[in-house]
């Protein structure tokens, strides 16, 4: 049994991938990431620790662990690594290339920081008023120093579960921008116009996060952005970046797959 640690686009890749070599998979989420079709997979959801991850783990029979969560889940990726390790088992990371493509940077006025604090710092310095974070529901509470001074945009999921877990922390509903993250450049201007944004807030979260779509609006609209670097990745992980690489772990040749 394959256990997949995933809710991102990459999960469902992997996902996917294992449904068309046949191999049986347990696609593990925190919470709900929407139903997709699966052949040979079961879903469970919930977050869990070293301990309820090793137990899980076990208890399926796993002997192969697939890390395909977000770039920024830094905690889970530390979790996967000790409880597989406990069990004699090498994780798989299946990792997103955050870098942008050629030509993107160039013109832009990116700031990249290490973490939310230096976000934050780095947002008053370049004078923002009124800054979109695209960073999601689980930075609210980090960035709250900022938007309880400032007129500060968060971009959330259009969802119930999202909208909820953000008024849990507090923010002014008004404050909340609740859409699907734009596909393209030309409807992230027209989001940024619409909210008289003068500043993004992005994370380091690669093609599959929309951060060059990003960057190139804002980069159109001469507003300056602030990157938040990803986390590193824990040591522990066999690390492989395309379905090909995964296919050789798992030991399926090119023409199996």
């Amino acid at each position: 049994m394959i256990a997949v640690f995933g809710g991102t686009t990459e999960g469902k890749m992997v996902a996917d991938f294992l449904d068309r070599i046949g191999m049986r998979y347990v696609y593990s989420t925190r919470r709900s990431s929407g139903p997709f079709p699966m052949k040979h997979g079961q879903t469970r959801q919930g977050a869990l620790d070293e301990t309820s991850m090793a137990s899980f783990l076990a208890d399926r029979d796993v002997t192969t662990v697939i890390d395909a969560a977000h770039p920024f889940a830094a905690e889970l990726h530390r979790t996967v690594v000790r409880a597989s390790r406990s069990l004699g088992i090498v994780p798989i990371r299946f990792d997103r290339d955050c870098s942008l493509p050629q030509g993107v940077e160039k013109g832009a006025s990116l700031h990249r920081v290490d973490t939310f604090p230096d976000a934050i710092e780095m947002l008053g310095a370049l004078g923002c008023k009124r800054p979109l974070a695209s960073t999601g529901v689980e930075s609210i509470g980090r960035l709250e120093p900022y938007w309880r001074m400032h007129d500060m945009r968060i971009r959330i999921l259009p969802t119930v579960d999202s909208v909820c877990r953000a008024l849990d922390q507090g923010i002014p509903p008004g404050r909340l921008v609740m859409m699907d993250p734009p596909r393209s450049s030309q409807r992230e201007v027209l989001c940024l116009l619409a909210y008289g944004i003068d500043c993004m807030l992005c994370k380091e979260n690669g093609r599959s996060g929309f951060l060059p779509e990003k960057v190139l609006a804002a980069k159109k609209l001469h507003l300056p952005v602030v990157v938040v670097r990803r986390p590193s990745l824990p040591e522990g992980f066999s690390i492989v970046e395309t379905l090909d690489e995964l296919g050789g772990r798992l030991g399926i040749s090119r023409g199996e797959a």
